[in-house]
């Protein structure tokens, strides 16, 4: 079971680019940083891990775009 983290990011896969920018800048900061791409074994159910790392998150950041929003997920 991955460890918890400080942040868990939600975006939309369209804006990813971004997202991981963000990621490698909170990193440096020295946060641990939950973001799909990294905490989702290719096995696993994927719902159940994110609604796993949210609950286990201590911050929430969404990263609010038209994408994201109009996302069904």
């Amino acid at each position: 079971m991955p460890m918890a983290r400080d942040i868990f990011i939600s975006y939309s896969r369209k804006n990813k680019d971004f997202a991981l920018q963000l990621v490698k800048a909170l990193k440096a900061k020295g946060h641990e940083v939950w973001i799909d791409l990294d905490e989702i074994p290719p096995s696993a159910e994927w719902w159940a891990e994110i609604k796993r790392g949210i609950d286990e998150a201590q911050l929430f950041v969404v990263i609010l775009t038209p994408e994201s929003g109009s996302s069904p997920i």
